[in-house]
C-alpha cells in the first residue's frame, strides 16, 4: 500500500467577527467594520446620509423604491414628517419624494452630517 503523505496547511489565524466586511480595495485579506447605517425612519428633519441597502423582502416593493430613485450610494435627506409622522418627504439627489413609513424602514443610510 502507498503511504499517505501528510501535507500541512496554513490557516489565518486573524480573528475576523462575523459583522465585518471585505474590503473591496484589491488587496486580499483587508477585513474592515461595517459602516454604522440606521433606517430611514430613523433620520430627523435636516439630516442628510447616503443610502447602504435596501432590505425590502416583496420584488414589488424595492421596483417601486428603486423607481423613485433610491438606489444604493445615492445622497438623500429627510425633508419632514407629516404632522402624525406618516407619510415622511425626502430630497433624492434634487428631487423630492414622499414615502410611508413601512417603506422608510426597509431604507437604510450612513449618516454624512
Amino acid at each position: 500500500m502507498r503511504e499517505m503523505q501528510k501535507k500541512t496547511i496554513t490557516v489565518n489565524t486573524r480573528k475576523v467577527t462575523p459583522n465585518a466586511v471585505a474590503d473591496h480595495s484589491g488587496r486580499s485579506g483587508d477585513i474592515t467594520p461595517p459602516l454604522p447605517c440606521s433606517s430611514l425612519l430613523e433620520m430627523k428633519p435636516g439630516e442628510r446620509g447616503i443610502i447602504q441597502r435596501i432590505e425590502a423582502g416583496m420584488p414589488e416593493v424595492r421596483r417601486r423604491l428603486l423607481e423613485m430613485g433610491l438606489v444604493c450610494g445615492t445622497a438623500i435627506e429627510c425633508v419632514r414628517f407629516a404632522p402624525l409622522g406618516d407619510p415622511l418627504q425626502v430630497r433624492v439627489d434634487r428631487t423630492d419624494v414622499s414615502m410611508r413609513k413601512a417603506e422608510a424602514r426597509l431604507v437604510f443610510v450612513r449618516r454624512t452630517e
